[in-house]
């Protein structure tokens, strides 16, 4: 059997990603939100108005995930949650004025942390790296 570390790997790396956000996020001035938050907002950036059903589908987490976290992002005012005018058992979510403000600042952190990749990667790198990836998330 071959000797795999690419789970430790991954892991390793997703915390890497998580904690330069973080850090990027606190130079902003922003310290209520952590990156979790940022892949549902990011989501919303491009599909302004939302079931949390659909939100977990789009950002491939579980429903109690995106309803856990959509909670704490209403709390803090970059959301809002209401009630499906065509389902009232449905709960639709969308940004406010608040949450439609961080659209430049989740820009600007994800471009200088793709930037900073691409710095210190061969553009062959990245590609075998993407094609790595992608290819062990279809396999699980």
């Amino acid at each position: 059997m071959k000797n795999i570390t690419f789970p430790y790997l991954a892991d390793r790396f997703a915390q890497s990603i998580d904690q330069y956000i973080t850090q990027e996020l606190r130079r902003e001035g922003i310290d209520d939100l952590s990156p979790c938050h940022g892949y549902l907002l990011k989501a919303l950036m491009t599909n302004p108005v939302v079931s949390v059903l659909e939100l977990s589908a789009i950002t491939h987490k579980s429903k109690s995930t995106v309803s856990t976290h959509a909670s704490k992002l209403e709390a803090h005012g970059y959301i809002e949650k209401r009630r499906s005018p065509l389902d009232a058992r449905l709960h639709i979510i969308m940004l406010t004025p608040k949450g439609r403000a961080l659209e430049p600042i989740i820009k600007r952190i994800s471009s200088k942390l793709e930037n900073h990749l691409a710095h210190h990667l061969s553009q062959d790198e990245v590609d075998k790296a993407k094609t790595f990836l992608t290819k062990c998330c279809r396999l699980l």
